[in-house]
């Protein structure tokens, strides 16, 4: 399973070549993801291009990275797999990563991967609900179960609405 970064580093190249620069440029003003910076990027472009993800073509100064087959089946393979319910509470950036990356599935993997992920999401809210139980309503603990709650519901609601056009295209 590639890491997070790796994933959005694939995703970036999902569009089309890009020198290791631009991929740093486009992260730091998207907030892609939490670290990237050069220090972690440049590592994880060489990874990528080490395990066949990639390639690189270019000079000793700037290289041009492109995704390959194997890049492409593998950010498949992460964008189909569910965030865990128990990373839902704390850990949204995967699940948006994960959400921008559905275009990538095919209508029945994207369908698949839907279901198992509002499964998920069923799941942390009872959890989150269970917590609530015993808390003062008032409490400050009470109203971030609440807003918990309330994020993960909204997140159910995002993927029942791709289900529904799934269904009617």
């Amino acid at each position: 399973m590639i890491s997070r970064l790796e994933a959005a580093l694939l995703g970036l190249l999902y569009s089309g070549p890009k020198t290791g620069y631009e991929m740093v440029k486009t992260m730091e003003a998207g907030h892609l993801y939490r670290s990237s910076s050069p220090g972690a990027i440049y590592p994880a472009l060489h990874r990528l291009e080490k395990a066949g993800q990639i390639v690189s073509k270019g000079d000793e100064r700037i290289h041009h990275y492109s995704l390959t087959e194997k890049g492409l089946a593998d950010l498949k393979d992460f964008a189909g797999t569910p965030v865990p319910w128990t990373s839902l509470f704390v850990d949204q950036v995967l699940l948006r990563m994960k959400q921008r990356s559905l275009p990538l599935l095919a209508p029945a993997e994207r369908r698949h991967y839907i279901e198992a992920q509002l499964a998920e999401i069923q799941q942390a809210i009872t959890a989150s609900e269970n917590r609530r139980f015993g808390l003062d309503p008032e409490s400050h603990n009470a109203k971030i179960v609440q807003l918990v709650i309330a994020h993960l519901q909204l997140d159910a609601d995002f993927f029942e609405t791709q289900l529904r056009q799934l269904a009617h295209p």
